[in-house]
């Protein structure tokens, strides 16, 4: 199974969203987001609100839909 952080960069990218755009979103700087992506190092906060943003469940987020690249 993938890690968190491969299925959140999955969906951005599916979502054509920058991790720029994101990190607007969700009012960070881009670096504390990039540094979230990379070590799948977030608070169960952010996890919802990234969901609503990427427009995908939570649960999908945590533990997965099957597969991704």
């Amino acid at each position: 199974m993938k890690e968190i952080n491969k299925r959140i960069r999955h969906y951005r990218r599916i979502r054509n969203f920058s991790q720029t755009d994101i990190a607007e979103r969700l009012g960070l700087k881009c670096s504390t987001y990039s540094q979230m992506e990379r070590k799948g190092d977030i608070t169960c906060e952010r996890l919802i609100r990234l969901s609503e943003i990427l427009r995908v469940d939570a649960t999908t987020l945590l533990y997965g839909e099957g597969d991704y690249p």
